[in-house]
């Protein structure tokens, strides 16, 4: 099977995963502090994360990377943990 430019332990990352807040997450909506990471439903009581507020942006960009890149990242190892049986099945 050919390797990836960087290694990547899929064991290791669902590990980490399953190791995090476990729920939906999502951004805490207010004006001007919407970097704040919350679990789904929880409001400030489910706080996860404060992002820095030091980009351009007020670190929006930046929260909203995390939520996307948490609630997606499951599918993306599954896809990737596939791909590679099929590589090696061939």
């Amino acid at each position: 099977m050919p390797s990836s430019p960087v290694p990547v332990d899929l064991e290791a990352l669902a590990a980490l995963h399953a190791q995090a807040t476990a729920g939906t997450w999502s951004i805490y909506p207010d004006v001007h502090q919407d970097t704040r990471i919350i679990l789904e439903g929880r409001g400030m009581f489910g706080l996860i994360a404060d992002v820095s507020t030091a980009p351009a942006d007020y670190g929006r960009a930046n929260a909203a990377f995390i939520v996307t890149a948490h609630t997606v990242f499951p599918a993306l190892l599954a896809e990737l943990a596939d791909a590679r049986r099929q590589l090696a099945a061939h």
